[in-house]
């Protein structure tokens, strides 16, 4: 898999309410799918809860 193959995320940046930037991160996804599956769902929203096991509920 090559870098133009991999997803990318950004983050939107502002002070005070006014665009200064933008962080643009390209996921390795070939490297660490789950993580980078995590941190997307992370960006957007999206996904779901899962209650760890070893924790009493």
């Amino acid at each position: 898999m090559g870098a133009q193959d991999r997803p990318q995320c950004f983050f939107d940046i502002e002070i005070n309410r006014e665009p200064v930037g933008r962080i643009i991160f390209q996921l390795f996804s070939d490297v660490c799918p789950r993580t980078c599956k995590n941190f997307l769902c992370l960006c957007t929203g999206t996904g779901f809860f899962q209650p760890n096991p070893r924790e009493k509920q």
